[in-house]
């Protein structure tokens, strides 16, 4: 009962980030908090300085170690068919998956004629986001779930920010970015699809003791940092698309 307790409360949790992560984005485009350039910049330095904090408290064993232990007492509720099934999920947020999901949205976003370059963004944020997770780990080299205790992840385990969560974050919201000027209502769609995803991406790497929880809402941040970084090439909707929305 106390594992399910804290699954529920952490499940809860990760939820919460995830649709606060995706409401900030869904504001740049509908007229909301980051609708200005400057708000824009303003997020963008905030993330910044939240991932830089976040890598060098992953530094001091002992906060890695309180973080560490939340993962450790998850790994108790393991089941073998859960493991299998939370394997799979957590693959499609590895880098050839996301970059060949990345890629199949930018063929779709071509074919709508609106954005007959900005889809190339698409793969390249998860090009970026690989260069930002090489240049974390040279850099900080942080204390990993894996070097707080070994034998907790079921396969390799992962570094600030978790690229997986990063990356599958970064494609959604570009891409509902860029579907915005197409179709509301499918920008609203691609939005809630990328989030329910993000979630099960969230809790298959904790349930396989893979990431630290500081790790998880180190990979929100990058993937809306980047996500911020494309809204400055794509730019607000043009006046020809508000009149073919009307």
């Amino acid at each position: 009962m106390g594992s399910f307790t804290i699954w529920c409360a952490l499940t809860l949790v990760l939820a919460g980030a995830v649709g606060v992560t995706l409401q900030l984005a869904e504001s740049t485009w509908t007229g909301g908090l980051l609708a200005s350039l400057r708000a824009r910049t303003v997020a963008l330095v905030a993330s910044g300085v939240a991932l830089l904090a976040f890598a060098l408290a992953l530094k001091l064993e002992p906060i890695a170690r309180a973080d560490g232990s939340l993962v450790r007492l998850l790994s108790h509720s393991r089941g073998d068919t859960l493991v299998k099934i939370m394997t799979i999920l957590t693959t499609l947020g590895d880098a050839i998956p996301s970059f060949t999901l990345a890629t199949m949205l930018a063929v779709i976003v071509y074919r709508q004629g609106r954005h007959p370059l900005a889809w190339a963004l698409l793969p390249v944020v998860v090009l970026a986001e690989l260069l930002v997770q090489v240049g974390m780990t040279n850099t900080f080299g942080d204390l990993t779930i894996g070097d707080i205790a070994a034998s907790i992840p079921s396969g390799n385990p992962g570094i600030l920010p978790s690229g997986s969560v990063a990356r599958l974050s970064s494609i959604f919201l570009v891409a509902a970015l860029l579907w915005r000027s197409h179709s509301p209502l499918q920008s609203r769609t691609v939005v809630t699809i990328g989030g329910v995803l993000l979630v099960l991406q969230s809790v298959s790497r904790l349930y396989l003791g893979r990431h630290l929880m500081l790790d998880i809402v180190g990979g929100l941040l990058v993937g809306f940092a980047l996500f911020l970084l494309a809204s400055y090439v794509v730019g607000r909707p043009s006046q020809i698309d508000l009149q073919r929305r009307d």
